[in-house]
């Protein structure tokens, strides 16, 4: 039976699109009216409100511009894209705005409402106007929706919310060990077999990220992680004053991904910040392999472009740290939408250049960082093909190879022919408008702090760059790298990195010199990518400037651009090695059950297996993180009614949890009162309690790490002013 497709509502009839949005609106004003009355419909509110705020704006913009026929996985990245960046910027239009007319709370129920019911009454008119006349809706077969392939791959998101309800409150982790071996093959099932076809594809990487994220996003009933819980100080006090005091001095302070779209989804959902960060965000960090699915596919085939995603979603930043940084969940995903527009040619020129200016804009007020970072690969970028227009590089370096074939047989049969860099490939009038929206954002809303951070982190670098250089004190990459691991089984772990970044060099020199029929590489992305291996290489060897970002977000946001090359250089590899390993015309199938054996060693599934030294929270709750238990989250809130103007103390972690209720300059390391009396309270929390021990940062060199210092003298000259059993706090007063 066939339907219109949801996902590619953008080529509708307008009345049926019309209808249904509209209908939309009025059961998302109704689920609202039935909260107020004491009536609610469980899940009502907060299914229509997200239906509502992440695809509806989008498809409507879609109409407007006159954009058709992108298929499902486009039309889904482009909606929500420009739906959230609507929704940001509306959100500051509002806040700077309101209070000129005498609404003073304008970040609260009642104006938002208002202003999202005119926001989509006004873009319904316009794709009307503009878009009447356009009818090619694509049916899509129930059938197919309830095929084999697609219900099994529909498993794994639930099996992930499954396993993370019993490890929550069962302490279990029974489904969860057997959720990640499943997803580990994939790969192999997908390479091997014919069970998943290719236009499944999209949906399987779906699958499988939302399955990742949530197995370990879902642990805990409140966020963990380290920046989040700052992010979520920030965000609340948008919610609590009912708006953003853009005047406040931090970097943090001026992103909208913060300031202005979690308040938002928070506000018309009904669900606190914590779920928002909790199931919204990575729901939209799930779509950055999806569109990245797109943009592979577009340099390679459909497997390859599967392999290199599932590579990028292998790595543990992308399940483990990047749930801790929402900033940069959002950021990346607009990172990717304009990648998918680079390498894209089914848009107009205007339609493309509007899409350009919003997703450009959203992304530099969505994260400083990864924003500099884009701005650093954009000029890199320009440089290497203004240089290769002049001296020819790349021709030299086709040379040098033709030589060392000449010399050693090690490329005899290969097809060596640079790629063409040209000046234009990347559009200056882009870069100019990038530049000029980065600088006016950051100088007049950001107050310039993050220009202050930008030197912060240059003085170091410029001023030990020669002295330092490949030195593992003040290089953070090349420390990881020599720093011995806890057991045997993490060496192994950290060799299987080597080897895939040794992959990703074999891979990128193999794109740019030797021409294959299976690949596409296009000019635009091997510059953009060429700017995030130099970012890796960098962070190896440069001293300080990996440890301005950490070395492990550094590597992660570079594999949006170089993951494919892992796989590349794994099939070019193995090619040229088959007769001495005997994998014959089978690459692929080595490097799928490769993947997966990558996978189950970096989301700690193995040591969990052999027993050793423990790494995932979703897995097991035995050691001390950042995770934390209902009691000290109670103690937390308690504090914050009851402090005055004395600071908290607590240790490593325990103050990661405090500064998301009292903020980060309330709280101070517990190691500072150990050595002294001071006028403080003390907050203890349930490992401290259990295990006597208090979490502390120890750094060397550029490296830091969290160890466990013994302390058996917690009720010594302090007294208790609350206990609930899994957390204590003491006023420590100066006789």
């Amino acid at each position: 039976m066939p339907i219109n497709d949801v996902f590619q509502a953008n080529d509708w009839k307008i009345r049926n699109l019309l209808i249904v949005v509209l209908s939309l609106l009025l059961a998302f004003w109704g689920s609202i009216s039935l909260d107020m009355l004491g009536l609610p419909i469980p899940f009502l509110r907060p299914l229509t409100g997200f239906l509502l705020l992440t695809f509806v704006p989008g498809i409507l913009i879609l109409r407007i511009l006159r954009a058709h026929r992108f298929g499902a996985v486009k039309t889904t990245v482009y909606a929500v894209g420009l739906s959230l960046a609507t929704l940001m910027f509306t959100g500051f239009f509002v806040n700077m705005t309101y209070p000129l007319f005498g609404i003073y709370r304008p970040i609260s129920l009642w104006p938002l409402i208002a202003t999202i019911s005119v926001l989509i009454g006004i873009l319904c008119f316009l794709a009307w106007f503009r878009d009447w006349d356009f009818a090619t809706p694509t049916s899509i077969n129930l059938r197919e929706v309830f095929s084999p392939p697609v219900l099994a791959l529909s498993l794994l998101p639930f099996g992930a919310i499954a396993g993370t309800y019993l490890m929550n409150f069962y302490d279990t982790n029974v489904l969860q060990m057997i959720l990640l071996p499943v997803i580990a093959l994939i790969p192999v099932v997908i390479v091997c077999t014919r069970f998943i076809p290719e236009k499944y594809y999209p949906y399987a990487v779906f699958s499988v990220a939302i399955a990742l994220l949530y197995h370990t996003a879902l642990i805990s009933t409140y966020i963990w992680g380290w920046d989040i819980q700052y992010e979520y100080y920030l965000t609340n006090g948008v919610i609590q004053n009912s708006i953003w005091d853009v005047a406040a001095y931090s970097n943090c302070n001026a992103m909208l991904s913060l300031m202005t779209l979690a308040p938002i989804y928070s506000i018309l959902l009904g669900l606190g910040v914590e779920w928002i960060f909790k199931v919204i965000y990575p729901f939209f960090f799930a779509l950055v392999p999806l569109g990245l699915y797109v943009v592979f596919q577009r340099q390679a085939n459909e497997k390859i472009a599967f392999l290199a995603c599932f590579f990028f979603m292998s790595n543990f930043a992308f399940y483990g740290e990047m749930l801790s940084l929402a900033r940069q969940e959002v950021a990346e995903f607009f990172f990717v939408l304009i990648l998918l527009l680079i390498v894209s040619h089914d848009l107009l020129i205007q339609q493309k250049s509007f899409i350009f200016l919003i997703t450009s804009a959203t992304l530099v007020v969505s994260h400083y960082g990864l924003s500099y970072i884009f701005m650093l690969m954009l000029l890199l970028a320009l440089t290497i093909a203004t240089l290769d227009s002049h001296v020819n590089v790349l021709d030299g370096i086709i040379r040098f190879f033709k030589r060392v074939s000449e010399k050693t047989g090690l490329f005899t049969g290969l097809k060596l022919q640079a790629v063409c860099f040209k000046t234009p490939v990347i559009p200056l009038l882009f870069v100019a408008w990038y530049g000029f929206f980065l600088l006016v954002w950051y100088i007049y809303v950001a107050s310039s702090s993050s220009f202050e951070s930008i030197v912060y982190i240059a003085r170091p670098i410029l001023e030990s760059i020669f002295s330092d250089l490949f030195n593992p004190d003040a290089a953070q990459g090349i420390a990881i790298i020599l720093n011995e691991t806890a057991t045997p089984l993490h060496t192994v772990t950290k060799y299987l990195h080597l080897l895939t970044i040794f992959l990703i060099v074999v891979g990128y020199i193999s794109a740019i010199i030797i021409r294959q029929d299976k690949l596409k590489f296009d000019a635009q992305y091997l510059l953009l990518s060429c700017g995030a291996l130099g970012l890796c290489i960098s962070g190896i060897v440069l001293p300080y400037f990996a440890s301005a970002l950490n070395t492990t977000r550094l590597y992660q946001i570079s594999l949006i651009l170089l993951a494919p090359f892992c796989v590349v250089g794994g099939v070019a590899l193995l090619s040229r090695l088959k007769g001495f390993l005997a994998v014959g015309d089978h690459s692929l199938h080595v490097i799928a059950l490769f993947l997966g054996i990558f996978l189950l060693f970096n989301s700690g599934w193995v040591y969990e297996i052999c027993l050793d030294e423990p790494t995932s929270i979703a897995l097991n709750n035995s050691f001390d993180s950042s995770v934390f238990s209902e009691q000290e989250v109670l103690g937390s809130l308690w504090i914050t009614d009851a402090k005055d103007s004395r600071l908290v103390a607590a240790d490593t972690h325990r103050r990661l949890l405090l500064s998301g209720f009292v903020g980060r300059p309330a709280c101070c390391d517990i190691q500072t009162i150990l050595s002294g009396d001071q006028n403080c309270y003390v907050f203890i929390g349930r490992f401290n309690m259990l295990h006597e021990h208090i979490a502390v940062t120890r750094t060397i060199g550029v490296t830091s790490s969290t160890q466990f210092v013994k302390i058996t003298d917690f009720d010594t000259e302090k007294d208790i002013i609350y206990s609930n059993g899994g957390s204590k706090i003491y006023c420590l007063k100066t006789p």
